[in-house]
């Protein structure tokens, strides 16, 4: 019997391509910015770097998991313990990636919130209106 597992791993990828070219982009805005804000950079590679890792490897894992289950490695019975499981383990990694991501927004923002000053524009001297 063939392995299934080379076309079920690309149609499991064609729906996370979307989102793991997403993080990779938030990835390097992160690594280009941390100059700016070295904490909330930090943070938010932190936090992408593991909603990636979940992304990806829950995307393999469930690639090989149906291809077990299709070569009769894995009985029904257990298919739906086993996905629920690793439905639960994905939901907390995305948990924690989005927290980390949500902190890096709000680090070193001090208490009291600062008004924006912005530049006046110049005072032109202008003729008195003709009446």
């Amino acid at each position: 019997m063939s392995s299934e597992l080379p076309r079920i791993l690309l149609s499991q990828l064609t729906i996370a391509v979307p989102y793991l070219l997403l993080y990779t982009i938030c990835f390097f805005c992160a690594l280009a910015l941390r100059s700016r804000a070295p904490k909330a950079a930090i943070l938010a590679l932190v936090g992408i770097a593991i909603l990636f890792a979940v992304s990806f490897f829950g995307t393999l894992t469930t690639a090989y998991i149906i291809n077990m289950q299709i070569g009769g490695n894995i009985p029904a019975e257990k298919m739906n313990l086993i996905f629920n499981g690793l439905g639960i383990v994905r939901a907390l990694g995305y948990v924690v990636g989005f927290v980390a991501v949500f902190a890096a927004v709000f680090v070193g923002r001090s208490d009291k919130a600062q008004p924006v000053s912005r530049p006046q524009p110049p005072v032109v001297n202008q003729p008195p209106p003709v009446a």
